[in-house]
């Protein structure tokens, strides 16, 4: 049986050349590299006529029922209600990745609400905090101002060095301290993603022959997602 170079390994798209006894199959020599022939045994293929024959006589046998009946025209229709499922599929596929976009922009857009509003809460807050600490200086500082020495009572002496210690050291520590929140952004911005998806959808012989033709099945992931986040280890 001399090599036909018309027929092409469906895996890799090169000439069959070889035989392999164990699998009963016809392969190239870039199959000898994979591990499904790991340790086989292999002939040229005009030295496997007679194995060929055999292999293709068992398999009428086994299938002639369905070789007679079922038809071209059966399998070419057939495959156009393949089609035809396979666009339906398409389309509500389609819908259900437009529908979660949409709900990912709603939450998206709850979230960046969130954090705006929780980013001016505290930013309010930190500047009332400043002002209520510039007016005990003011205030402070004018009672420091009008302070006679001479005439000072003790306890007033005391109260007033006590607050005004306070007061420095209550400055000198917001300055000392950032207070700023950071702002970490959420990397995992995906609406979902497809399963049974083959890695190489142009080899659709493979899927078959390999016995993997299944229904797409496409999820989904619709779960709610966040802008990012404000950290702070400080507070006010």
């Amino acid at each position: 049986m001399a090599d036909n170079s018309n027929i092409k390994c469906s895996f890799h798209n090169q000439d069959y050349k070889l035989y392999c006894k164990d699998c009963k199959d016809c392969i190239c020599l870039e199959c000898l590299d994979t591990d499904l022939h790991h340790m086989h045994s292999f002939c040229k293929l005009k030295d496997a006529r007679n194995d060929i024959l055999k292999e293709l006589q068992t398999f009428i046998a086994d299938n002639g029922e369905h070789i007679n009946s079922e038809t071209a025209d059966h399998f070419s229709e057939a495959l156009k209600r393949k089609l035809e499922e396979l666009k339906s599929a398409e389309l509500l596929i389609k819908t259900q990745v437009i529908a979660g976009a949409d709900e990912m922009i709603r939450h998206i857009k709850a979230s960046k609400d969130e954090l705006l509003t929780s980013l001016e809460k505290r930013f309010h807050e930190y500047n009332e905090h400043i002002k209520t600490v510039q007016d005990s200086l003011k205030t402070i500082c004018s009672h420091v101002d009008t302070v006679d020495p001479n005439t000072v009572k003790d306890d007033q002496a005391v109260n007033l060095l006590v607050e005004m210690r306070k007061c420095i050291s209550t400055c000198k520590t917001m300055l000392s301290k950032d207070e700023k929140p950071t702002f970490v952004q959420n990397q995992n911005c995906k609406v979902g993603y497809f399963t049974n998806i083959p890695k190489d959808n142009n080899d659709a012989e493979t899927i078959f022959k390999s016995g993997k033709g299944n229904d797409i099945n496409n999820q989904v992931n619709n779960k709610p997602h966040k802008c990012g986040e404000c950290r702070s280890t400080n507070r006010f």
